[in-house]
């Protein structure tokens, strides 16, 4: 895994397109999908307009990635595309050494991106916004969407047991 999943900074994103699941794990900013709607909202500098960079290099100009952009963007991050069973083995990780529930929180899915049928999910747990920034046509909903991911890529389950739904009920998050 290039990049690892810290809370609120480094996030985890569920992707549908062309009819493949995939699981990244990036910065948060990459996934603005909308880079001119961002900008017009805070003002930022015209000229970095589109830019997406990780870890320092760049990766690719899109001002926006949307269905017709999907395949660009997605080679251009796909050194940060990750397994499901990776995923599934940092939550085992998490739970062989007793982490709290805000520790796993790392770990909690933060968007789904469906360039299949233009909608996007946010599931981010600090004020950004993505589910606003979506190219025109798209619809952003702030919500769950554990429904969405197929069962065989949910890698909170472990052994058929879902690893989230007993620590939501066992633990209450402190942030």
């Amino acid at each position: 895994m290039k990049c690892f999943p810290e809370y609120a900074m480094n996030i985890i994103v569920g992707v549908q397109h062309q009819g493949q699941w995939g699981w990244y794990v990036t910065e948060k900013e990459v996934w603005f999908l909308d880079y001119i709607k961002w900008s017009k909202a805070y003002g930022e500098d015209k000229e970095v307009l589109g830019e997406r960079w990780l870890d320092d290099d760049y990766c690719v100009y899109l001002p926006v990635v949307n269905e017709e952009t999907a395949s660009l963007f997605l080679e251009a991050i796909r050194d940060y595309r990750v397994e499901t069973e990776e995923l599934r083995e940092c939550m085992m990780v998490y739970i062989e050494s007793q982490s709290d529930y805000n520790e796993m929180l790392d770990l909690n899915p933060a968007l789904f991106v469906d360039f299949d049928n233009r909608k996007f999910y946010s599931n981010f747990p600090e004020p950004a916004s993505f589910e606003y920034f979506v190219p025109d046509g798209w619809i952003g909903i702030y919500d769950t969407f554990d429904q969405y991911v197929p069962e065989n890529e949910r890698y909170w389950f472990i052994d058929n047991f879902n690893v989230w739904l007993a620590l939501k009920c066992t633990m209450t998050p402190e942030r």
